[in-house]
């Protein structure tokens, strides 16, 4: 078998390079293998000749990257090359596109995609500016009751709710349902699909009495309709659980979580991505009462899988890491906590950078972890760490902020480090006699803070 010489493959990249760049939406329309491949793999030949540039202009080309994102049928190939390009550029090149579409045509469905994308990957300003142009879009041709219309109402109260928008995405869901039944009628999928993410909404604001009736009300529909496995009802299986367990009724929820894992085990099997949305939840239930050994198997089987399938700088496989760290805690298995959760913690800091708060659990327990090994070296590292990010989020003299100071000086304390505390505590002190007007909270951190003997 001749081999491929290095200049010829070269010759190959250049091509298909080419080609990508030459691509163009009419394309879309064709079967050619040729197509196929450059909406695939078009965007890998660019960043692996290093041209960047091109490669970050044709994934802010609406039409290329709606290809791109249908062709693979998920969002991980293209999220991670944005993650090569850079999430920031990711996050300003989407918004300057959100902001220039009211002076394009672009066709709908290819900013659905676009909207749906942005909200999967966690970039929702860029995702609710595209999905606000969308909806008025939509209302402006299709008019009000169309169900392109609703589709799209629901998803931007969806994004609202993402980012506790929640005075802003009620009212559209409640619109979304009433034109639904009116239009489509009470168990059309459009209809049920606004009243369960209603139902989720007053969920999330503890509102279980308004959730509960909405969320039995689609279960209902769903089961007498579409039979008891099918994807829909667990779906309100599941929903119906967690309100359950919110509720502490848990002799309620557990029956539901186990008849969902056990379904979609059967129908979907062992590895589909909904029977491991099942099995996460049964293992949340499991750690919220405590029950650490029954929790732990089930993360480790999520944790498994997700590497396999998602890779392992997807969001879910690190989110799947850091639960089994957490249980490794508290089951005071050390090694693997500490292993785990360092993981995880590099996980975190390539998905959304060294100082967002969402690594602030993660050097939590970390710091608990070495704490538990007597190494109270370690610990005061992530503990000051928790510390300057959230210094970075709230007020420097916030309670919360000020009760993490005092935990840092119990670290360096307990780890001989008594002139870096000195020095620590003074620096608080100097800032807490110049604030005005300080709580009653506030003033119990710093009294903790000096009843420390440094």
């Amino acid at each position: 078998m001749p081999q491929i010489r290095s200049q010829n493959l070269n010759t190959l990249h250049q091509f298909f390079t080419s080609e990508t760049l030459a691509w163009s939406a009419k394309d879309t329309n064709t079967s050619s293998a040729l197509v196929r491949y450059i909406e695939q793999h078009g965007i890998a030949h660019l960043l692996y000749l290093n041209q960047f540039t091109q490669a970050e202009q044709r994934m802010l080309d609406c039409y290329f990257m709606a290809a791109y994102i249908k062709s693979w049928g998920t969002v991980v190939k293209p999220w991670t090359a944005w993650r090569i390009l850079g999430i920031d550029k990711a996050r300003s090149g989407f918004m300057e596109l959100a902001q220039s579409l009211p002076n394009q045509f672009v066709e709908e469905d290819v900013v659905s995609v676009i909207a749906e994308f942005l909200r999967d990957v966690g970039l929702y300003q860029p995702g609710t500016v595209v999905a606000e142009w969308l909806l008025e879009r939509r209302e402006n041709i299709l008019g009000s009751e169309h169900p392109d219309t609703l589709n799209s109402m629901n998803n931007l109260a969806g994004l609202y709710r993402l980012q506790a928008r929640y005075a802003e995405a009620e009212p559209l869901y409640i619109r979304a349902i009433a034109v639904g039944e009116q239009v489509l009628g009470l168990e059309h999928i459009e209809t049920l699909s606004s009243t369960g993410d209603l139902a989720g909404l007053y969920e999330s604001l503890g509102r279980y009495a308004e959730a509960e009736p909405l969320y039995l009300r689609v279960f209902e529909v769903r089961e007498r309709t579409l039979g008891t496995e099918h994807s829909e009802t667990l779906i309100s299986v599941n929903n119906l659980a967690v309100l359950y367990t919110s509720q502490g009724r848990y002799s309620e929820a557990e029956p539901l979580f186990l008849r969902a894992v056990e379904s979609r085990e059967r129908v979907l099997g062992s590895e589909h991505p909904d029977t491991l949305i099942s099995v996460n939840n049964l293992a949340v239930f499991y750690k919220s009462q405590g029950r650490y050994a029954d929790a732990e198997p089930l993360y480790l089987r999520v944790l498994d899988v997700s590497e396999c399938t998602l890779g392992i700088e997807h969001s879910k496989t690190v989110r799947a890491r850091y639960s089994l760290g957490f249980v490794y805690l508290k089951l005071k298995h050390l090694d693997l906590a500490l292993l785990h959760l360092q993981k995880t913690l590099e996980g975190e800091i390539s998905l959304f950078g060294q100082d967002s708060d969402e690594l602030i659990m993660t050097h939590w327990n970390l710091a608990r972890a070495y704490r538990m090994k007597d190494d109270p070296a370690n610990a005061s590292v992530h503990t000051l760490r928790c510390w300057e990010i959230e210094v970075k989020h709230k007020e420097r003299l916030d309670p919360d902020v000020l009760y993490t100071a005092v935990v840092y000086l119990k670290d360096l304390i307990a780890s001989d480090q008594r002139s870096v505390a000195r020095e620590f505590r003074a620096m608080i002190y100097k800032e807490f006699i110049e604030f005005e007007n300080p709580s009653q909270a506030q003033a119990k951190r710093i009294v903790q803070m000096h009843r420390l003997e440094i």
